[in-house]
């Protein structure tokens, strides 16, 4: 150990000796005017260099910059899409969808257009379709009609009464005859396959539930449209008369409620909830919405 410990000492020594003659050298190289010309060629190549360093010592100081603003930066945006997700998330499924110029110009273009050939059609119906005259009463005809079976004044409003009575009674009867259409449960197939992000924490037992409730306000609406008029009383004919005006050229045949249906004739909470579970319903095809003035028409599938 000891010996090891000399011949490291011995080394490190001989280092010292050794840089020491080198210093001396150099000493001597400068007062030789012959190495004049590399000393100083020497020097401006150590000043350049210096003068590089100085420049990549900036550069990296500005790029430090740049890296310190791109991570600021990416860290906003990052903050800005988790904030844009969780709005997207908590957009209320009842607001009304936003159309594009492109769909709305495409609509309306379609619509312009088959206006157009519906009057073209019916203009060249009109032009082709020969009008039809009534033949004039022969006197042999004239002379075979009997008597009794000449029309008088009576007659004539006795049958228009009846022909009255039994369109009334047809229309009633087709009206009471017609089955109110009602929503399907949902089965356990179609609840697995809904997505998770319309789904949530929601429960199969929580939807049939409003389906249920939304069944039973179409079944109390359509009963009191059922009814005659004589046999309502006040309240319910203001009601008749409210659901009448709700209804539009879109709704015809069709059975639907409103919100005000859904509060007045069950005891649902039309809170977030509740609308969660109707896109769910829209997602399954029970029910879809018709919007017009200012009104939600929710119509069984």
């Amino acid at each position: 150990m000891a010996s090891s410990r000399l011949e490291d000492l011995a080394i490190h020594i001989d280092k010292k000796i050794a840089n020491i003659k080198k210093c001396l050298l150099f000493r001597d190289i400068g007062k030789n005017d012959s190495w004049k010309p590399v000393i100083r060629k020497m020097h401006n190549e150590v000043i350049c260099v210096h003068d590089l360093l100085h420049k990549m010592e900036k550069e990296v100081k500005e790029q430090e910059k740049l890296n310190y603003s791109l991570q600021e930066i990416r860290k906003t945006a990052e903050r800005n899409q988790k904030t844009a997700q969780h709005l997207l998330e908590l957009i209320p499924c009842h607001l009304p969808k936003i159309q594009s110029c492109n769909t709305m110009l495409a609509v309306k273009w379609k619509g312009e257009t088959e206006e157009a050939f519906t009057k073209k059609e019916k203009k060249a119906a009109k032009e082709k379709k020969p009008i039809k005259e009534a033949a004039l009463i022969t006197k042999e005809e004239s002379e075979n009609v009997p008597v009794n079976t000449m029309p008088t004044e009576k007659c004539k409003g006795e049958t228009e009464k009846a022909v009255e009575l039994s369109t009334k009674k047809e229309k009633k009867a087709a009206k009471e005859k017609k089955p109110i259409k009602e929503a399907a449960l949902i089965t356990k197939e179609e609840f697995e396959s809904i997505p998770v992000y319309l789904k949530g924490r929601i429960k199969h037992d929580e939807i049939n539930a409003v389906v249920q409730d939304i069944n039973k306000a179409m079944l109390a609406k359509y009963k009191i449209l059922c009814q005659p008029l004589k046999s309502m009383t006040a309240p319910v004919r203001s009601l008749y008369h409210r659901f009448i005006e709700g209804e539009t050229k879109d709704t015809r045949e069709l059975f639907f409620v409103v919100e005000e249906d859904i509060k007045m004739f069950t005891q649902l909470k039309l809170d977030r909830r509740f609308y969660n579970i109707l896109c769910i319903l829209r997602h399954c095809r029970r029910v879809r919405e018709i919007r017009s003035s200012g009104l939600i028409r929710y119509v069984i599938c």
